[in-house]
């Protein structure tokens, strides 16, 4: 696959999870070995937050994940700021914009308008399908946005 194949196919799969919801067809775009390599903030049972928690798993985690995302931010959209790639590698800048509609980060939902902002690498095998990923978010901002973390 090409470069630009594979900057087709991340944003179909894109398309297919934040405009179609389509989790199942998600899954279509994924190796069987697919690994995410995403930290996420951790919340205690007494509901503080803690350090972040590594999230690697197979792609029954990462559909797990999106699914949870798409419950909590049932309107979601999501736009491409960027996408740019070389050999293997695709790299896109994104933003989310939803409203906050379940428990997202253990903060129950707040009906609270969001935009969260990242940025994603992705490894593509030879097929276009996404190998491993590596996710840098602004979970600082949306945990503000949500009522979690007090603005300074």
């Amino acid at each position: 696959m090409t470069v630009a194949d594979n900057k087709r196919a991340v944003l179909r799969s894109i398309e297919t999870l934040w405009t179609h919801k389509d989790l199942e067809k998600l899954s279509s775009y994924l190796t069987p070995a697919f690994v995410s390599h995403r930290r996420v903030v951790a919340r205690s049972a007494a509901g503080t937050l803690g350090p972040t928690r590594p999230v690697h798993g197979g792609p029954g985690d990462f559909i797990r994940a999106m699914d949870e995302l798409v419950i909590a931010f049932p309107d979601a959209a999501c736009a491409v700021d960027d996408i740019f790639g070389e050999t293997d590698r695709i790299a896109l800048r994104w933003t989310l914009v939803g409203t906050h509609r379940s428990s997202h980060f253990g903060v129950p939902p707040t009906g609270k308008p969001i935009t969260w902002r990242g940025a994603t690498i992705l490894r593509m095998d030879a097929d276009g399908k996404m190998a491993e990923s590596w996710t840098y978010s602004d979970d600082v901002s949306l945990l503000i946005q949500l009522g979690a973390l007090a603005r300074r």
